[in-house]
């Protein structure tokens, strides 16, 4: 992974550097708790309609569609203004 990322900071691939990944990156963390909650709502409706590989795709795309605009919401409203409360902090701090 070290490599990689190495690699996408020396040369940046379009395919991986376009605004959609860097604002899904900016979500990253925001995304990475509500899905959870996402995934286990839809995952007695998921299973009793898709089954095998159609499953795991069908569930990627509707977890990670449902799954964005509560991040963005959970971005704007609580990590924006915790980042923001921590670099006022720190300047106090100095």
């Amino acid at each position: 992974m070290f490599l990689l990322t190495l690699a996408l900071h020396l040369h940046p691939a379009r395919l991986l550097v376009n605004p959609v990944f860097c604002f899904i990156g900016k979500l990253s963390l925001s995304l990475y708790l509500c899905h959870f909650l996402v995934e286990h709502g839809l995952q007695s409706w998921l299973g009793a309609r898709l089954a095998g590989d159609a499953r795991f795709f069908g569930a990627f795309i509707l977890i990670l569609s449902a799954s964005l605009p509560c991040a963005y919401v959970m971005y704007r409203l609580i990590e924006q203004p915790g980042i923001a409360y921590g670099a006022r902090l720190g300047r106090e701090i100095k």
